[in-house]
């Protein structure tokens, strides 16, 4: 596996979560429909047969690989013999065992990053809706306050507009750095 792997994984999975919905919407009105039709049937005394339907099962594309060859080798430590044919079968099967292993669970692991790089972009949709405005007015508004008390007193003179910046930063970076949480950290 590699980063374009990820990557085009990612789009799929996104892709397929999508055709997912809508079949899933088409299977509701699809039933709601023979539903209506059942009632009408059986509103008219007919007997009613419900229709079968199947529906295409939607996947995501398997992963995008590259080959990668290794060599094995086996040496005798010295005592100058060839393997028999029984360990060198034993030592073929351990190895292939070993590649569909370390296949799967590179499968395994990729399926795992994509899905949680898609809950983090739902999570962060979800913030840009609803939090993201509300804490760009909060740290504005620390901002305005730290530069308001950095003004100088009257017959003093008054601060740059680089000044303002400055104290502007210092005051979102501290502000943004209290979020993180950092027990072992000195104050």
């Amino acid at each position: 596996m590699f980063e374009d792997a990820f990557d085009e994984a990612v789009l799929n999975y996104a892709d397929v979560a999508l055709q997912k919905h809508e079949q899933q919407v088409k299977k509701n009105e699809w039933e709601e429909q023979q539903a209506e039709e059942r009632l009408a049937k059986e509103e008219n005394g007919e007997d009613y047969s419900p229709e079968e339907k199947e529906w295409d099962e939607v996947k995501p594309a398997p992963f995008k690989t590259k080959k990668v060859q290794y060599v094995v080798c086996l040496n005798t430590m010295g005592k100058d013999r060839k393997y028999n044919e029984d360990q060198r079968l034993y030592a073929l099967r351990t190895v292939q065992m070993f590649r569909d292993r370390w296949e799967a669970l590179e499968k395994e692991n990729l399926e795992n990053d994509v899905l949680a790089k898609l809950g983090r972009q739902e999570y962060d949709k979800v913030y840009k809706e609803l939090y993201e405005a509300q804490d760009q007015s909060e740290l504005e508004k620390i901002v305005e306050d730290a530069i308001a008390n950095h003004m100088p007193a009257e017959g003093e003179e008054n601060i740059s507009d680089g000044e303002k910046a400055m104290v502007g930063h210092k005051s979102k970076f501290l502000k943004v750095l209290s979020t993180f949480y950092a027990p072992n950290q000195a104050a």
